[in-house]
């Protein structure tokens, strides 16, 4: 059984009396009514019941001021006047029923003094403030921060029930069980998310009727029936349309588990280990008479199961008979967890679940075995009241989901087919529908990928790498992959394209023949011309390459094979005898005159 959160100590009312010195009383800070904007006065149920009470008027009348006196963090606040007289008894009525109404004043204090006149009827009393008045306004504004926070997230179509269970719900998960300076009320459970069972109480209930829903605090003691002892605790009495229910947040909130044991309770559930206060004295069990001092008015009677979370929520979780066959199958429509309100004897319950022959837990297995549990799992049982929350820390796989076999790309992997458990908290991988055999090992599934194979030659815009700038250089392209098209973007090919010469502006020209422009890249490709000699003064009219008369005559004859001219000049020499009788000149003359014919001939 989970430990209960209780407060260790609950002050329901403490009065500190200071009869000398008696504080002067100034003016009167009191009203008639006390303006709440979204509270209605009709929520308010401790002063409904001051009015029903003789000298109901002046129990409203001091109620009304204190209330206002308090807003305004009044030094002193009048209680009785020329037309409305208090006891000492009836001003602590009147006190106690604005601190059970009021929890969003979080700053007053249980300490204050008071002042009576000579007929002993109390004039006036002194608060004392957990706050300083300074620091007052921003702790306000937190407070109203945090209550909207709550508040954001109801919405318009719920109804009494559904905000009541948000709120509820909510709180629990805000609020850490822990005793602080302001565990005691409403500021430190939804503004420091810290409480103890009455900052708990105070807090929902401060929720609650900001939402139109009647909420009263009650103390009295939890009780431990095994012992009969107890400690003092705090709760709420909730009204749910038109009905009254117990609700304990204090206990529902199990830490890291949120029960409903009691939310919307009976009395006749409560009873079993709550003790509410009443109003008058109380036998002890040695004959002595204790005086209460905490509970002064008759709170309602709660009867009602309509609202109760069981029943209007998991109405087929409520069991009274039971058996193994019948446990197991509400485990099993509920993914083997599951919280049940047993109406029967529900420590005989816990019994019966936790048999043990030896130590084997015999329940526990035939559960196990009747719901088809094979290998290692993890029961527990909590209870709470008469909730008991069932869970097995186990996964029957009935809800499996096949993954696809894939195959794998170039650069993504596949995998083999499988089944995934899609059941509560599982996710557990399988090979086959049947959930024999579970995959362990989750590479093992993986279908790796195959890599590119960057071998295709493409031109074209999208495959371009580089363009060539010069002469030197070729424009370069990404490869492609053949199997899948991909580009790559590393490896590259080049083409014969190249990028543009460079000729310098002038020609060379240091050749007889030629001149020639030179690009200044590097390539060796030169643009050549033959020269002009057109020109004025034997010059290229191109580069302006100046001939020598050398030049015109070895440039303007033509290759003469020297054996014929040989053979010529021998013959036109022998035909001619004379010209031998002339001399060398002559000779010379018809070597000329043979070359000159050749010229024309040729």
């Amino acid at each position: 059984m989970m430990k209960k959160r209780l407060m260790i100590a609950l002050c329901c009312l403490v009065l500190l009396v200071q009869l000398l010195p008696v504080v002067p009383l100034a003016e009167t800070t009191g009203a008639e009514t006390v303006d709440k904007g979204t509270v209605s006065q009709d929520l308010y149920y401790c002063r409904a019941q001051l009015g029903d009470l003789p000298n109901g008027e002046a129990l409203l009348h001091a109620y009304d001021n204190i209330v206002a006196g308090i807003d305004a963090y009044a030094e002193v606040i009048e209680i009785s006047n020329d037309k409305y007289k208090l006891t000492l008894d009836e001003f602590k009525l009147a006190l106690e029923a604005v601190r059970r109404d009021h929890t969003e004043q979080f700053w007053l204090h249980r300490l204050y003094t008071y002042k009576t006149d000579a007929e002993g009827y109390v004039i006036g009393m002194n608060p004392q403030y957990l706050w300083e008045k300074e620091d007052l306004p921003n702790a306000k504004v937190a407070f109203e921060q945090a209550i909207d926070s709550f508040l954001a997230e109801l919405t318009p179509d719920m109804d009494e029930y559904e905000m009541e269970k948000a709120l509820h719900d909510r709180l629990a998960t805000k609020v850490t069980y822990v005793s602080t300076n302001n565990a005691h009320n409403a500021y430190g459970a939804l503004v420091e998310g810290k409480a103890v069972c009455e900052g708990y109480a105070e807090a929902l209930q401060c929720l609650l009727q900001r939402v139109g829903i009647q909420s009263i605090q009650v103390y009295g003691q939890s009780i431990n029936p095994s012992t009969g002892t107890g400690e003092n605790h705090a709760w709420n009495i909730v009204r749910i349309d038109g009905k009254y229910y117990l609700t304990d947040l204090t206990w529902n909130d199990q830490d890291t588990m949120l029960l409903y044991a009691y939310f919307n309770q009976t009395h006749a559930v409560f009873n079993e280990d709550h003790q509410q206060w009443r109003v008058g004295n109380e036998v002890q069990k040695d004959g002595s008479i204790r005086q209460l001092q905490c509970e002064v008015f008759d709170l309602p009677v709660c009867t009602a199961t309509e609202a109760n979370y069981f029943i209007k929520t998991a109405p087929d979780s409520i069991i009274d008979n039971y058996t193994v066959e019948s446990i197991a199958q509400i485990l099993k429509e509920n993914d083997l967890s599951v919280r049940i309100f047993v109406k029967s004897d529900v420590n005989a319950f816990m019994d019966w679940f936790f048999k043990k022959e030896g130590k084997d837990p015999v329940t526990i297995l035939a559960i196990a075995e009747e719901l088809g549990i094979t290998g290692s799992f993890t029961p527990n049982a909590i209870q709470m009241g008469r909730e008991v929350y069932i869970y097995f820390d186990t996964c029957l796989h009935e809800q499996l989901t096949l993954v696809a076999a894939k195959s794998p790309t170039c650069d993504k992997e596949g995998n083999s087919e499988y089944y995934i458990c899609q059941g509560k908290d599982c996710g557990k991988w399988f090979l086959d529908a049947s959930a024999d055999t579970e995959i362990v090992n989750r590479d093992s599934v993986k279908l790796l990928p195959a890599g590119h194979d960057f071998t295709v030659k493409t031109e074209s815009e999208a495959t371009l790498s580089k363009k060539a700038e010069k002469c030197t250089e070729h424009d370069t392209y990404f490869l492609t992959c053949s199997v899948c098209d991909k580009v790559s973007d590393t490896y590259t090919f080049e083409t014969d394209a190249i990028g543009e010469h460079a000729y310098s502006e002038t020609w060379e020209k240091d050749d007889v023949t030629n001149h020639k422009r030179v690009c200044a890249n590097g390539c060796g490709i030169d643009i050549t011309e033959a020269h002009d000699k057109n020109g004025e003064d034997s010059a290229c009219s191109v580069c302006g390459y100046k001939f020598s008369i050398k030049d015109v005559i070895s440039d303007t004859i033509p290759d003469i094979d020297a054996g014929e001219v040989a053979d010529d000049v021998i013959s036109t020499i022998l035909s001619n005898p004379l010209i031998l009788l002339g001399g060398g000149g002559s000779v010379a003359l018809v070597v000329i005159i043979v070359i000159i014919k050749k010229i024309r001939e040729g």
